[in-house]
């Protein structure tokens, strides 16, 4: 099961509210905005960077957690933060026409409204570049896996169901999954081999809910969205 302690609910409570904060701060903009507040927005301004970071962790931690939170957040987020950003827009040239905002004051409404934007859409649009580069690049490492089994079989007349089999006879050490840092708990590559077909190398995806397989000899990628898609590839059919 791939739910691990990132993924328990006291974690993804809290980090789920952060998250749905960050969204709400934006009424509340709005709200000082029309009241002439002119000191809070700056501090708003201040956190901002730091809901953006807990928006980014709540994608690639809790994607497929929670009914599926982090998914229905990937695709509304960036809807909400366009919103959010046309009405900011709009009120920050109403009000400092009716309230006559210092200059100084109405360019830094403009800054908060954009960053509250981009605040909000970010980790959406973050989380599959990252994702793919961190495929790519485990997918690199799989040749090396793969030359270190083949010279495995050629000793033994069979592929090893476990790469630990391999060190350090066939490899010194065995590569690592790039992008544990999200989790904190080492990953490792592991192997499906099954009689009469290739061997596959798999490993969790970093959003911790589904697998990245890898073929054999060349490292080409495929992925298995979520658990609830596709048993365990360690299986053999």
């Amino acid at each position: 099961m791939q739910f691990y302690i990132l993924l328990h609910f006291l974690v993804l409570i809290p980090t789920g509210i952060i998250v749905i904060l960050d969204i709400l701060s934006a009424p509340l903009f709005f709200y000082w905005l029309k009241s002439g507040e002119t000191v809070k927005p700056k501090y708003l301004l201040l956190l901002k960077p730091f809901g953006t970071l807990i928006g980014i962790y709540f994608m690639f931690t809790q994607f497929g957690a929670g009914f599926f939170l982090g998914a229905a957040y990937y695709i509304l987020s960036p809807i909400i933060a366009g919103i959010i950003f046309f009405v900011a827009l709009v009120m920050a040239v109403k009000y400092r026409k009716e309230l006559n905002f210092p200059r100084r004051n109405y360019f830094v409404n403009l800054l908060v409204s954009i960053v509250m934007a981009f605040s909000i859409a970010i980790p959406s649009f973050a989380y599959s570049p990252i994702k793919e580069k961190c495929a790519t690049s485990n997918s690199a490492k799989i040749p090396i896996i793969s030359g270190a089994m083949e010279k495995y079989f050629a000793e033994n007349g069979e592929y090893p169901k476990e790469l630990d089999k391999l060190v350090p006879s066939y490899i010194s050490s065995l590569p690592t999954p790039s992008c544990n840092f999200l989790f904190g708990i080492p990953q490792q590559f592991r192997v499906r081999v099954c009689e009469g077909d290739e061997p596959v190398i798999y490993t969790i995806t970093i959003d911790g809910v589904g697998f990245d397989l890898y073929k054999f000899k060349d490292g080409t990628h495929s992925r298995i969205h979520s658990f609830l898609d596709y048993p365990d590839p360690s299986y053999c059919r």
